[in-house]
């Protein structure tokens, strides 16, 4: 299980979790990673990191595009931002492995509508989706 609890502040947006547990089933409390800044340019990166049993997980995000239309089910959404997050680990003398490639697509003033994990296949390259999650309906009130 997993509890998150996310803010936008100044077109920052965060996600805070209180406790969760990875696909691997690692657990993490207290997590902050900073999903998006929307006031940076196309190309702008940042990073979150955290460590469990001595290993450094870093989340490395990147403004891929913006301004794009994304179309998710029957909606169609305008002024999206499309975020790249590249989760790598650090093994001590071995140096990073890529564990996941997650796309996030976040429309203004609605929020994530769409976002694509994938498991990275050590020997090509190329990404395996393991996880879709797609915004069927909101409400803003």
């Amino acid at each position: 299980g997993q509890s998150t609890y996310m803010n936008c502040d100044g077109n920052v947006i965060s996600n805070f979790i209180a406790s969760g547990t990875s696909m691997g089933g690692t657990v993490i409390t207290n997590y902050t990673q900073v999903a998006l800044k929307a006031n940076e340019a196309v190309g702008a990166t940042w990073s979150d990191q955290f460590v469990v049993n001595g290993l450094t997980t870093v989340s490395r995000y990147q403004i891929i595009e913006k301004n794009i239309t994304r179309q998710v089910f029957d909606s169609t959404y305008t002024n999206v931002i499309y975020v790249r997050d590249t989760m790598v680990t650090i093994v001590p003398l071995l140096g990073e492995t890529i564990l996941a490639v997650r796309k996030n697509y976040i429309a203004r003033g609605v929020g994530l509508i769409e976002s694509v994990s994938e498991q990275i296949d050590p020997f090509t390259g190329n990404g395996i989706p393991f996880f879709i999650r797609k915004l069927k309906s909101y409400r803003i009130r």
